[in-house]
């Protein structure tokens, strides 16, 4: 744990020694270092013990006289860079430095240390990063806006002796900002544009934009409450190096990205209770969303750049923590301060290959699962710490604390406890690669998961291949032995005794005369070994495939690879530690400060340590000090280091390599010694220091290469050797850190200041000479430059700032030559890297101006001069541009004249009063008849307008599409897509209300657009049609009785989420003191009813469908080899559109009694011809009827083109002037014998290649190549018709024969000419359209026609859906089969429904409300059976927080049919089990002002959170949120409300992090789900 002082930021002033301020000068410096009570920060106030006064605001002062060198930011020091991130801020710090690893995670070294000898702490708590510490948790940095962050204290040098292990090198510590006494809503909202997301490939046209909303309720009595939402785009860093062209070297453009980029969302809640001035409780409690990706891609060059895939990286993390402390006295003396922390991660993480576009194709799944992998992260600790004046001299702190950190994932297989999981791959892409088997079923997807099992031998860490193969015994001969054997045709001597011998012992093994291997081919029962292997198999017969039911040892072969495909194995582990300690500021003389500290940790893996430190402080004028420190500190290794087994990503060729770690359980803590003196001081414009240090660490440890690869291959797929690199962990006994720090900072004038900081680093490997003697990512110089100006009477600012780093080894610029060289065993060979040295320097550009005191807007340039390095990651030249506003008292963004009188109550200009606070009438309403004091004949019109934008990004998925054993309606297939959308509204209402008698009203509203316009992710209507009656109601107030006629608006909840619109029908309400009673019945179905639900379900039915490709025609396409292998495994339907290599060849056959198809015998060659000619006719109409869907598809769907498959057949690949030739693979010959009356024999079969009139003939034509491209014969589909084909043998035999020819068979047969040309006619058709090469098909009759079905295998091919084994678009139903329809969800809405709702006021701040509502009528029909739709049962509760501060909640359930069915109640069918559980909902939100259109100035901010479960929810909510973001969703939303003008409101509303509650179903896999952001602007005016 840590120690902590600083967090409380405060100053000790004690009446007994006043005149001593150099030790309350140092003593609050101790105090404020956070080496004692950290856990004081989470409160933000003073601290007071006795006459101790703590004083935030002095934080700068009090590190002057901190004997450790400590740097502050201040939030005005953030704001002058407008950082978004700590990432943006700490950098340009003397002796702070940037590290990156090979994925982009960025670390922070402080005076050389690694990235884990910084210790970062947000509120005196340690983060809670990753299991690993060898990259630090610098990349927390980027998660952590810095909007939210008060101060952040930089303490360099060694101080585990005050933060316990891990802070070696110095710690990071942010300190948040805490509650203001007043209300206060802060915004900022900021875009960002860099010029390299042309091209990109990644990037949509909308810019990345950052929000952050802050609201603080102030002081309300003892309460003080803080609420904050923030959204940042982490943008890519794409390489410079690397661009990829559509077309030249990939399918698209792409530019691949160095770190991950994505969105992070942050939420928090913060407060504090006090009890008195001495007694606090303190809450904080955040969550922190992230959706992150990455882009990478290696090879350049264009021909195996195709070839290699792109690498997705995808990152899904969750992080929330809570924390809670209490701070009180003990007597005048003594404070403490007890704290409970816990924090919990999860992260997902899966690994994509795509090999076409960026793996989003419309129709085909392009992926590959290369990996998957998840982390569960949790940190427990309870501290307890003590501050006590002891006397004038010394001040103690002290304490001890209690951490236990677990952790569990698929990255911690080498942890002591660990399990399998088996995982689908469909869960995590819905677009993997499915190669198409077997027809009617869907086969499985392309994954690489893998649980391999690695040893340790003398070659060092290799994956047990064998022992996944063959089991615990290599057999006698290997499947390489048998292979190399066999095709050696069983003749090699040196492999026959170990064939003979394994098949001995298999037989030994194995009983062949069970009945098991009754279908076993003889071959494999005389040589199992053959059997065993599967060897014989060539992809013809099955029965040749490998027969697992040979085994060796009791397993098949590969029967333990098989059983670990896509099975993780599962880690778990945990660290257990506790600390004391005990420090004392102590005051020398009066010059002198001493601090002495010592600390005693234990770890349950580690033992203890002590560690111990002693400072200085020594004045030697009153602006000159002296400091000086020395003491011990440790590190001690993470979960990760000791127990990895992960592979961080796979290679995809040479060019890039993955990495494999490897954890080192034996490591042991680091140890280290650390000095350090400096001088420092100051006068009135100019501050400067200047300093030596020296750190030495023992036993300290490294993350290296191993010098050896391990090559899965991807399973033998790949087409080379796709290696990843072995990393792992060491202690290689010491490093030496040496170095200069030095600082000026100097103001120039009022307007112009600036500073300058150089660091020297000598930094040393001391004794590992495998590894570099300088260490990596260390630059041996370091300057920091900061300008700045600020104008106040201008409100101008700007600032300058950058930093240059000299002669730096990079440890992301590793080479090693001869890498893939092996030795005699075949193993990689180790070899040492080189690393390269680099100099560079990054700049960045910000000017502010003041629009108003509380309005400012900015422009800023990051990487000012475009420094790019792909080993760095820095992003190119981003231009950023943003608002910053600040509401707190009305009024004061606008300069109205609204302010607080002498009592403290607003008022404006004139003083006057302004009502805009909650009252005793915040719950209970009755009817304006019963309030408003109008008198009969009163009339009153109004109205207003709003105009409305509505965005919501969508996840943009690849479309559903259809399977050969699911089908999806349209509804679900548009649900699943999620496509992003926007729109623009108007709405236009006007209104009367007219009193009848002074208690009896009536009103009515006419407004445009849709009745329900909140149901609808984005406006439909940009005009102002649609009319209808919005209200329309008579009501009347007796007494305490209100009764309503019409249409008339009810909320349902507290809260209206419920709902919140209109019914027709009657109310009654009754209200006597602080209870209310309302019932009331009416017609719901205007404004209920989910349409556009997020959900879909699949039904098992009967589909029928088209046939894929494959099917169609009855082969496997995309193929050059032509062999019996490629045959479409499938069953011959004649009556089927399907088949039609089967259809062609069984044309003109009937089936014997047998079921054999055998020739018709009624009819001759040529009329089984013209039946082949008509299937074939058939066909080709089937494959332009697929190219017409096609291209209506593709022209109803903006910005996509279709490519005419038809058509590319026809002409790519080949000359213009050979399209028939091409088609039919070239006539010529024929089985005709043409005698010339000159005794010239023409043998149109055998002699056709000598034959060079023939194959040049040019009938019309001179350019045609051979004679059935003559335009003549109609071209490819012209020689599909007899007559075609018939003239075109006319011709031929006009051209070789004379008067006087005869014509005969080949056997001598005598043949008319008509005969011939008949016989020539059937010889083109030809018989059969098998594969040529096989033994079904032969030469002779494989002929023009047959040829045309074998050309779409060819490097041309008709490829409509780009391979997917989908049903064909266009093509005729060809199969009835058993399946599943995948069909969208509707909640149908309710005609009828009665409601009761009883409230209840306690008091003037808390209201409860408890209601039902039931519906009537038809209800739901399911399968025929009519469900009711609502039976609701709910609570809620509104608690007035503040005079403008308000919590409600609302929690309820549908217990009716309707929503136990869509939570678990309906069977496979779709039909009603009787089941199911009751889905519920809740609601709670957070209301912060009150925005009255009354009051310019006046602003109000909401945060919500809300769950309803699917079927809960009916429509109709009174939130200004669509169906679709509430149905079966959990969400948060924020929203702001401001007045700029009288009767002028804006308002914004922003839902983010919305997941569904249950899962799914998709046309694969049921899931869970993400929806897109929304966002919704409204502009309102009353008239």
């Amino acid at each position: 744990m840590y120690i902590s002082q600083r967090s409380n930021g405060y100053m000790i002033q004690r009446s007994v020694c006043r005149n001593r301020r150099l030790l309350a000068m140092a003593v609050s410096a101790w105090l404020a270092l956070p080496t004692a009570a950290a856990w004081a920060a989470e409160a933000g106030a003073d601290v007071k013990t006795a006459d101790v006064n703590v004083e935030a605001n002095a934080a700068k002062e009090e590190a002057k006289y901190e004997s450790q060198s400590t740097t502050i930011i201040t939030a005005e020091d953030i704001a002058r860079k407008q950082a978004k991130s700590v990432e943006d801020v700490i950098f340009n710090e003397t002796g702070v430095t940037r590290t990156i690893d090979a994925m982009g995670n960025v670390g922070v070294s402080i005076r050389g240390g690694d990235p884990r000898h910084t210790l970062l702490l947000v509120d005196g708590q340690r983060v809670l990063g990753g299991e690993a510490k060898y990259n630090g948790n610098g990349d927390e940095l980027l998660r952590i806006g810095a909007e939210n962050i008060e101060r952040i204290e930089i303490i360099r040098g060694a101080a585990s002796a005050k933060y316990g292990a891990d802070a070696i090198g110095g710690v990071i510590h942010v300190i948040t900002k805490q509650g203001v006494k007043s209300p206060a809503v802060s915004l900022n909202v900021e875009g960002r544009y860099h010029s390299s997301r042309s091209q990109s490939g990644t990037e949509t046209n909308t810019l990345p934009t950052n929000f952050y909303l802050r609201a603080d309720s102030g002081d309300m009595g003892k309460l003080n409450l803080s609420g904050w939402t923030s959204k940042r785009e982490v943008m890519p860093v794409y390489s410079d190096g690397k661009q990829f062209i559509a077309g030249e070297n990939w399918y698209e453009d792409f530019k691949p990205s160095l770190r991950f980029y994505g969105s992070i969302k942050n939420d928090g809640v913060s407060g504090s209770y006090s009890f008195d001035d001495a007694n606090k409780l303190s809450f904080r409690f955040t969550t922190e969303r992230e959706n992150m990706q990455r882009r990478n891609k290696g090879e350049l060059y264009p021909l195996g750049s195709f070839f290699e895939p792109m690498q997705v990286y995808q990152r899904d993390r969750k992080r929330d923590t809570y924390s809670i402390s209490y701070e009180g006295r003990i007597g005048k003396n003594t404070d403490y301060t007890l704290s409970y922390g816990y924090g919990k991660l999860r992260e997902d993480d899966s690994t994509l290959l795509t090999y076409y576009n960026s793996g989003r194709d419309k129709y085909s799944g392009k992926n590959s699962l290369a990996g998957v992998d998840y982390l569960d992260h949790t940190q427990t600790n309870v501290d307890l710490h003590f501050n006590t004046v002891v006397n004038d001299a010394h001040y103690l702190s002290y304490g001890f604390g209690w951490q236990k950190e677990y952790a569990e994932g698929s990255r911690l297989r080498n942890a002591p406890k660990s399990y399998t999981k088996k995982i689908n791959p469909w869960d995590y892409d819905k677009s993997l690669a499915v190669e198409d088997n077997t027809a009617g079923k869907d086969d499985e997807p392309d994954t690489y998961v893998h649980n391999y099992k690695f040893l340790r031998n003398e070659n060092g860490f290799v994956w047990d291949k064998n022992g996944e193969y063959y089991g615990s015994e290599t057999p006698p001969m290997t499947y390489e032995e048998a292979k190399a054997y066999a095709e050696s045709g069983f003749s090699d001597p040196d492999l026959e005794d170990k064939f003979n011998a394994f098949n001995d012992l298999l037989n030994a093994q194995n009983d062949f005369s069970d009945p098991k291997f009754n279908n076993l081919p003889m071959m494999y029962k005389y040589a199992p070994a053959l059997g065993y292997y599967g060897l014989l198999y060539d992809g013809s017969n099955p029965a040749y495939k490998q027969d697992k039911n040979i085994t060796f040892n009791g397993k098949y072969y590969g029967q333990v690879f098989e059983e670990r495909k896509n099975q993780l194995l599962i880690g778990e582990a945990d660290l257990t530690k506790t600390y004391a300690y005990v420090q004392d500021s102590w005051q020398v003389t009066p010059k002198t400060i001493l601090t002495p500290i010592l600390r005693i940790d234990h770890s349950d893996r580690f033992g203890s340590h002590a560690t111990a430190n002693l400072g200085m402080t020594h004045m030697l004028t009153p602006h000159r000090r002296l400091k000086a420190n020395i003491g011990t500190g440790y590190g001690e290794p993470g979960l990760g280091e000791l127990f990895y087994n992960w592979e961080m990503y796979g290679g995809t060729g040479a060019d890039h390599l993955g990495w494999y770690w490897i954890g080192n359980p034996n490591l042991k803590p680091e140890k280290s010694l650390n000095i350090d003196l400096a001088l420092e001081g100051e006068n009135e414009h100019t501050y400067g220091k200047v300093g030596v240090f020296h750190n030495e660490i023992s036993d300290y440890m490294t993350h290296y290469f191993t010098g050896q690869l391990v090559d899965f291959n991807f399973h033998g797929k790949s087409f080379r050797n796709v290696p990843d690199r072995i990393y792992s962990f060491r202690n290689i006994g010491k490093a030496k850190l040496t170095g200069i720090e030095a600082e000026v900072q100097h103001k120039f004038s009022k307007n112009w200041s600036a500073k300058l900081g150089y660091t020297y680093l000598h930094a040393i490997n001391a004794s590992d000479d495998d590894l570099p003697h300088r260490l990596l990512d260390r630059p041996t110089h370091k300057f920091d430059v900061g300008v700045n100006y600020k104008d106040d009477a201008h409100g101008w600012r700007a600032a300058l700032w950058g930093s240059f780093f000299s002669r730096m080894l990079d440890s992301n610029s590793v080479k090693t030559d001869d890498l893939f060289e092996k030795d005699g065993a075949g193993n990689y060979i180790r070899k040492r890297g080189e690393y390269r040295e680099k100099s560079f320097g990054i700049w960045n550009l910000l000017v502010e101006k003041d629009i108003r005191k509380d309005f400012t807007v900015y422009a800023g340039v990051d990487n000012l001069f475009n420094h790019q390095d792909d080993d760095r990651a820095y992003h190119d030249r981003t231009f950023r541009f943003g608002v910053n506003m600040k509401f707190d008292d009305f009024g004061s963004f606008l300069g109205t004249g609204i302010h607080r009188n002498a009592d403290g109550i607003l008022v404006d200009r004139d003083g006057v009063p302004l009502k805009n606070f909650y009252g005793d009438d915040f719950f209970l309403h009755r009817p304006e008849t019963a309030t408003d004091g109008r008198t009969k004949g009163s009339l009153d019109f109004f109205g207003d307008y709003r105009m409305r934008t509505s965005t919501h990004r969508g996840y943009d998925r690849a479309e559903m599409r259809e399977t050969k054993e699911t089908q999806a309606d349209d509804a679900a297939a548009r649900n699943y897509a999620d496509r992003p959308g926007h729109g623009f509204g108007q709405r236009l209402r006007i209104g009367a209300d007219y009193r009848i008698d002074d208690k009896l009203g009536v009103k009515a509203v006419l407004a445009t657009g849709k009745a329900n316009d909140a149901a609808d992710p984005v406006d439909e209507n940009k005009g102002l049609g649609g009319v209808h009656i919005e209200r329309a109601e008579v009501t009347g107030s007796p007494g305490r009785w209100d009764w309503t006629l019409g249409r008339i608006h009810e909320p349902m909840g507290v809260t209206g989420y419920w709902f919140g619109k209109e019914y027709d029908g009657a109310r009654v309400l009754y209200t006597k003191d602080r209870t209310q009673v309302a019932a009331g019945f009416g017609d719901f179905s205007r404004t209920t009813g989910v349409y556009d639900s997020a959900y879909s379900h699949k039904e098992a039915t009967v589909i029928r469908r088209a046939p894929t490709l494959n099917e169609l025609l009855g082969y496997y396409t995309h193929t050059n080899d032509n062999t019996n292998a490629h045959l479409y495994p499938m069953n011959y339907d004649p009556n089927a559109a399907a088949n039609y290599r089967e259809k062609y060849n069984n044309a003109g056959k009937i089936q014997d009694a047998n079921g054999n198809w055998v020739r018709d015998p009624a009819l001759s060659d040529v009329q089984i011809a013209e039946k082949k000619l008509e299937v074939i006719r058939e066909l080709v109409g089937i494959l332009k009827s697929v190219d017409a869907e096609m291209k209506r598809r593709a022209d109803a769907e903006p910005g996509a083109s279709y490519e005419n498959q038809w058509n590319k057949f026809l002409t790519e690949g080949h000359s213009d002037y050979a399209m028939a030739s091409h088609a039919y693979g070239n006539y010529f010959y024929a089985r005709v014998v043409v005698r010339r009356g000159d005794g010239v024999v023409r043998n149109l079969k055998e002699n056709y290649h000598g034959l060079a009139h023939f194959k040049t003939l040019a009938l019309s034509n001179p350019h045609t190549l051979t004679p059935i491209d003559n335009p003549k014969y109609g071209g490819v589909e012209g020689l599909m018709r007899s007559e075609n084909i018939r003239t075109m043998m006319d011709d031929i035999l006009k051209e070789v024969e004379d008067a006087g020819s005869t014509y005969e068979t080949e056997d001598g047969q005598p043949l008319t000419r008509a005969q011939a040309i008949d016989r020539m006619f059937t010889d083109f058709v030809g018989e059969t359209a098998t594969i040529r090469g096989t033994e079904t098909g032969s030469n002779k009759l494989y002929n023009g026609i047959s040829h045309f079905l074998e050309k779409f295998s060819d490097s041309v091919q008709f490829n409509p859906v780009k391979g997917a084994p989908i049903p064909l678009p266009g093509a005729p139903i060809a199969f009835t089969q058993a399946g599943f329809l995948l069909k969208h969800d509707v909640i149908p809405k309710m005609e009828r429904a009665g409601f009761l709702k009883v409230r209840h006021q306690f008091g003037s701040r808390l209201g409860a409300e408890l209601w039902t509502l039931h519906s009537f009528g038809h209800g739901m029909d399911v399968k025929g059976e009519k469900l009711p739709i609502a039976n609701v049962i709910g609570i809620g509760a509104r608690a007035v927080l503040g005079p403008r501060t308000m919590f409600s909640f609302d929690y309820g359930i549908n217990r009716a049919a309707t929503g136990r069915y869509f939570h678990g109640g309906r069977d496979s069918y779709g039909r009603y089990t009787g089941g199911g559980s009751v889905p519920y909902f809740w609601v709670m939100r957070l209301d912060f002002g009150i925005p009255d259109m009354d009051i310019p100035g006046s602003w109000g901010v909401y945060l919500d959170y809300k769950n309803f479960e699917h079927g809960a929810f009916l429509g109709g909510t009174g939130a200004d949120l669509p169906d679709r973001y509430l149905d079966g969703i959990r969400s948060f939303t924020t929203g702001i409300a401001f007045v700029p003008a009288r009767d002028l409101m804006l308002e914004a509303m922003y839902t983010f992090g919305a997941r569904s509650t249950q899962m799914r179903d998709t046309l694969y896999t049921p899931e869970h789900f993400r929806l897109g952001d929304y966002t919704r602007i409204q502009l309102t005016y009353r008239f």
